[in-house]
């Protein structure tokens, strides 16, 4: 190759996550080496100049005699089909991002004026038909050839800081048919294993997000108790209250913990208007959660909820992520879910206002859902009026 003059190349196995290097040569001053790999199956292979990025990529069947040429950022590959294939998406795919990134960059960040709103169409409607494109082209290419290694780099390819190209929850059938084939080929390889528990993976986080989606506006949750610290009971149904956010949040969690702020100042608004809060705090125990309390003057009902009954959020109202939350009425019919800041705001004036009148969801509810057993979690708050 013809920038690399008397410089190490290192060689390490690609397993779908990275690359362990295990073998390396010296080129000459005109950038010419030479490797050896004994194998008896295809092999994905890695080049690296420095040891940490390995921008050329090679699929090696047995027998092949392999040829790289050109430049590092700008190579061509002769003698193994499939690495020539690499060889061509990468291309295309570098061609793909750059093309992304200038689209990108063009869009006003303001659509204030009609001028800048058509111009940002225009361009978001080109990029998007770009992404289409390229995402049409991949599919083909791994749905062409679901027993070839290179498959697993195409249906894993990622842009704009990490967007799946593929995403399972729309393509899990092709994920499937490369896994299946993959696993009947070669199984024992570290490759396909590891593609393998990323799918595995992506099925449970799947599960997850159908929980997520098991209450939606208009449904009403399953009757909830918590007894507080001081032994007051406050029930759904049964806190009064126009208007009642259930957040669920957890310390390690930035985001949700970052949502404290904006609950005070939309708390000390709305309080007066019959406006509740229940914050449930997730992996925590009560006493701390309790001494947090009276340290910072928190005015809204706090929750404690032990790693232990975690589970039991999960299954039952499908609080899958942090931050997670429900805006209710009194009787526990779920007005709006995972609203956050201004769209929050918003929302809240909307319902609230001085001329509010009853709450009302957007769509009417599920039947059957209030049939679930009741379930009782110890609480704290600051806040005497929750009888």
């Amino acid at each position: 190759m013809s920038d690399i003059g008397e410089q190490w190349v290192y060689v390490g196995g690609w397993n779908g996550l990275g690359s362990d290097i295990t073998d390396s040569f010296k080129v000459s001053t005109r950038g010419r080496g030479n490797f050896s790999l004994q194998t008896t199956t295809p092999e994905m292979l890695a080049l690296s100049f420095d040891r940490v990025h390995f921008p050329i990529l090679l699929c090696v069947e047995p027998g092949s005699n392999v040829e790289v040429t050109g430049t590092a950022s700008s190579y061509q590959v002769k003698g193994s089909f499939e690495s020539a294939r690499i060889n061509t998406f990468q291309q295309r795919y570098n061609s793909f991002l750059s093309e992304v990134a200038h689209l990108s960059g063009l869009i006003p960040d303001s659509t204030a004026t009609p001028e800048s709103d058509s111009l940002a169409s225009v361009l978001i409607h080109k990029r998007d038909s770009l992404i289409s494109s390229f995402r049409t082209y991949t599919l083909s290419e791994v749905r062409a050839n679901p027993y070839c290694l290179s498959s697993v780099p195409f249906i894993l390819t990622t842009f704009d800081g990490g967007q799946e190209l593929l995403p399972y929850e729309l393509f899990g059938n092709t994920y499937q048919k490369v896994d299946s084939c993959l696993g009947l080929a070669y199984p024992d390889k570290p490759l396909v294993q590891t593609f393998h528990q990323h799918i595995q993976m992506q099925e449970k986080k799947l599960a997850q997000l159908h929980k997520a989606d098991r209450y939606s506006t208009g449904d009403v949750l399953p009757a909830i108790s918590f007894e507080t610290v001081d032994s007051q009971a406050i029930s759904i149904p049964g806190l009064w209250a126009k208007a009642i956010l259930i957040e669920f949040w957890a310390d390690w969690c930035p985001q949700s913990v970052s949502t404290a702020d904006q609950l005070r100042i939309l708390y000390e608004k709305h309080s007066n208007q019959g406006f509740k809060i229940i914050r449930v705090g997730m992996g925590l125990e009560p006493e701390a959660l309790y001494q947090r309390v009276k340290r910072d003057s928190i005015p809204w009902i706090n929750v404690a909820i032990p790693d232990s009954e975690k589970d039991y959020w999960v299954d039952s109202i499908g609080v899958v992520y942090l931050p997670f939350n429900f805006l209710i009425d009194r009787s526990g019919r779920v007005v709006a879910k995972n609203l956050f800041g201004d769209t929050l705001v918003r929302k809240l004036d909307d319902l609230l206002g001085a001329n509010s009148g009853r709450l009302k969801p957007d769509v009417h509810p599920k039947t059957g859902i209030t049939s679930k057993p009741e379930v009782k979690v110890n609480t704290i708050t600051s806040n005497p009026e929750t009888k």
